[in-house]
């Protein structure tokens, strides 16, 4: 900043100061005049690597103990444009990540500084939660966070649509295992002996789940199946459980039970019902009637009416022995 002046004799001083508080600051150690020609001074103030709190009224007072002195003021403000910056960005008051428990109210909250003020958004993704104009403050609250609102949450200030600062905080949601509700949860198959068969479970859960456990219910006891299983993270905070089963037996029908564990108050507990497929593979006793009948078709597949049929024929030829 500078001030020309006239001024005979030569003014022995130019003062500048910082108006704050009411108070002023002297800044001489910043400040140097220098004569231009003849009666002509010029005086300056430098600041380097300016701060937030160095905005504001500088006074300047100049003398050479001849009548009154010279005073002026110079106002220094914040460059518009990509001069606005986000000062602060928090969730619930703390500015760095946060981690929850599912149910807690956590507010989201921006302070951007710049003259003129700014167009303000928070964001998750590309979904804007909140959008202040020609503001300083932008705030968005999550009523009992969940789950799902385990996210990156950013604040953006804009001037004439375009971005000029940005901040990101991340909001972690602990939460036990449950069913994701955007995924289909089958609880019920149904396949053929000796065919394949792949069940699943998709679930949300923060942290991650350590164990997805399948057991067999079997004569009211639990066989783990463990080295069948497998999971994987799909996106974010949802996983899949699978367990496949090869060449099945008949044995192999029934209840499957899966326990999904990440130490976040209770498990996730879910029973699945793996079924004969109607009309499949024959047994042996199936292919004797048919044989004996000679009334079917000899492959293995044949019509559940036509098998009835077959074994009331049985009965009858049985009778007339």
């Amino acid at each position: 900043m500078e001030i020309s002046v006239i001024a005979n004799p030569a003014p022995f001083s130019f003062k500048w100061y910082k108006l704050t508080d009411g108070n002023n600051k002297t800044l001489q150690n910043r400040s140097s005049y220098d004569e231009k020609f003849g009666m002509s001074y010029k005086g300056t103030l430098t600041l380097i690597g300016i701060q937030k709190e160095d905005f504001g009224i500088y006074q300047i007072v100049v003398s050479n103990n001849v009548s009154r002195d010279l005073i002026e003021d110079i106002a220094l403000t914040q460059e518009t444009g990509d001069g606005a910056s986000i000062s602060s960005l928090t969730l619930n008051n703390q500015p760095t990540n946060l981690t929850v428990n599912e149910g807690v109210n956590v507010t989201l909250r921006c302070q951007v500084d710049g003259n003129p003020r700014s167009d303000i958004k928070l964001l998750t993704d590309s979904t804007v939660l909140n959008e202040e104009k020609n503001s300083t403050v932008a705030e968005y609250t999550l009523n009992a966070t969940g789950c799902l609102d385990s996210e990156k949450y950013t604040c953006v200030a804009e001037h004439n649509n375009i971005s000029t600062s940005n901040k990101t905080v991340l909001l972690s949601v602990l939460c036990s295992p449950r069913l994701d509700d955007r995924v289909q949860f089958k609880q019920k198959y149904s396949a053929a002996v000796d065919s394949t068969v792949t069940m699943e479970i998709s679930v949300i859960a923060n942290p991650a789940p350590f164990s997805f456990k399948w057991y067999k219910l079997t004569d009211g006891k639990n066989k783990t199946l463990q080295n069948r299983s497998s999971y994987d993270d799909t996106s974010g905070m949802s996983y899949k459980g699978t367990l496949t089963l090869i060449s099945i037996q008949k044995e192999d029908f029934g209840i499957y039970h899966i326990v999904v564990s990440n130490n976040v108050s209770r498990d996730l507990i879910e029973d699945i019902a793996l079924t004969q497929e109607t009309g499949g593979v024959a047994t042996a006793e199936d292919s004797h009637v048919i044989s004996y009948c000679g009334c079917c078709d000899r492959s293995s597949y044949f019509p559940v009416a036509v098998y009835w049929r077959c074994s009331r024929l049985l009965q009858d030829e049985t009778s007339k022995r």
